[in-house]
């Protein structure tokens, strides 16, 4: 998992500006640590949607690859990007 999501956000607007097939996926705090102030714990639905075409935050490990294949699908009709957040405890 990334633990530099907000790093990425010049290379997600980059990426929007040149109209270049972008799938980025984002770590997130497990959810029982949510609202506490942990590592990672920041609304990156938030500071994403401006710049993607579709932000998502999967909340249960049979959820991963559906949402995937759906962003997949997204960022690579019209003018591309995606977001994904994937909490941590999702995947343990």
């Amino acid at each position: 998992m990334c633990q530099g999501v907000t790093n990425t956000v010049t290379a997600v607007k980059n990426a929007q500006m040149a109209e270049s097939p972008l799938l980025l996926i984002g770590g997130a705090a497990a959810t029982l640590l949510k609202g506490r102030g942990a590592l990672q714990d920041i609304d990156q639905l938030v500071l994403f949607r401006p710049l993607c075409k579709f932000c998502a935050t999967v909340q249960r490990l049979r959820d991963i690859q559906p949402t995937l294949t759906r962003a997949l699908h997204i960022a690579q009709s019209g003018t591309p990007g995606t977001h994904d957040t994937i909490r941590y405890d999702t995947i343990r």
